[in-house]
């Protein structure tokens, strides 16, 4: 690990072999070769403290962190503001997603299942659909639909939602209030805030 160290991220990651990979704010998760979790560079105890059991897929938000179990269900563990984290949906799901205090999982049909609010307390929805992805950023959330196309939600308060590009895409990726996507090109595009230049695609 590589960068600002303010709370000790590029000390303790794990040794050995990893299935899985997520960065956050304030820290990140990563799986074990057995499925097991490990975290490093959260501040607080609920962050740094993940639950036991084996998992395939783990996310890190703001304050909530969360994983998918082995069955497909979901667990989320951390600070829980306004509730967010409190009413998750059933499985199974087959990704994750979590930023800010939203989340959103892909479930094996390709159907998108959201829960959380946005920063100014609206509840992040659910798209009709079906998907082959989804990235969350603090405020909003965009997905590849199953015709290559992007769809995005929430909040537009930095562009978010405006100038999605057109055509077929193969991953997106979400940040805090902006967003960046390849097409089948290899191309990259970026959209939303460009406060320190983020959507500036070299």
């Amino acid at each position: 690990c590589w960068g600002e160290n303010r709370n000790g991220g590029l000390d303790r990651p794990p040794a050995g072999a990893l299935s899985a990979l997520d960065v956050g704010s304030v820290g990140a998760c990563a799986l074990d070769a057995d499925g097991e979790i490990a975290c490093w560079g959260a501040p607080d105890d609920p962050l740094a403290e993940p639950p036991g059991g084996t998992f395939v897929d783990v996310a890190v938000g703001w304050v909530d962190w969360c994983a998918i179990e082995r069955a497909g269900g979901i667990m989320c563990w951390g600070v829980n503001e306004y509730d967010a984290m409190s009413d998750l949906p059933e499985g199974p799901f087959a990704e994750l997603t979590v930023a800010g205090i939203h989340g959103c999982g892909l479930r094996p049909d390709g159907t998108i299942e959201c829960w959380g609010f946005t920063y100014v307390g609206e509840p992040i929805t659910s798209p009709a659909g079906e998907f082959s992805q989804v990235s969350a950023g603090n405020t909003h959330v965009c997905a590849i639909d199953s015709a290559g196309g992007l769809q995005c939600w929430g909040d537009n308060d930095w562009g978010q939602l405006d100038d999605v590009p057109a055509g077929s895409f193969v991953e997106v990726s979400a940040g805090g209030v902006h967003t960046c996507a390849i097409d089948i090109e290899a191309r990259m595009h970026c959209w939303g805030d460009n406060s320190f230049g983020q959507t500036e695609v070299p």
